[in-house]
């Protein structure tokens, strides 16, 4: 029996106990054997430990609100902690090829307004080349991103678990 790929589901938002759409992901994630996540919303976490869940990990997923067409600082705190050279690029650093990475996230503003010609001009993967880019260069295989649109103000209920499941389906 082959064992079931893991997902590391990695939250940041600097206020996550009102993020709407994160304590809705991490409800409908609640039970999913294969998903660990992870809420990152100080500075306060351990590297090796870290590195270690994402070692262990087959699929790392970024979920975040859209702050100024990019991830939070907090998010990006941690990204930067994380890629370490030896570790994650450079000589020997192998650790993350192999492994997917995929963006799970939410915006406030409709999505029909990241298109050109929309409030937001560009499409919404466009904003997404840091993390594309990211994992080309780490050697993972990028899987898009996944989003959520008006949030907190339109948001069906049944849209957490159509988006998780579109997240999974990225991934596997």
């Amino acid at each position: 029996m082959s064992r079931m790929p893991s997902i590391l589901w990695i939250i940041g938002h600097p206020q996550f106990q009102e993020a709407v759409g994160a304590q809705a992901i991490v409800q409908n994630l609640m039970g999913h054997e294969q998903v660990e996540f992870r809420i990152i919303c100080d500075v306060n976490w351990d590297r090796g430990e870290e590195q270690s869940r994402w070692m262990n990990a087959d699929h790392i997923v970024f979920h975040f609100p859209l702050f100024w067409y990019g991830m939070p600082g907090i998010l990006k705190t941690y990204l930067d902690d994380m890629l370490q050279p030896g570790w994650a690029f450079g000589e020997g650093g192998h650790a993350l090829q192999s492994k997917t990475l995929s963006a799970s996230i939410t915006t406030g503003a409709a999505l029909s307004s990241y298109a050109s010609g929309g409030n937001n001009d560009y499409e919404l993967s466009q904003f997404m080349l840091p993390l594309q880019q990211t994992a080309r260069f780490t050697g993972m295989r990028w899987r898009g991103v996944t989003a959520t649109g008006s949030v907190p103000w339109d948001v069906a209920e049944t849209r957490w678990h159509e988006h998780i499941q579109e997240v999974f389906e990225r991934l596997l």
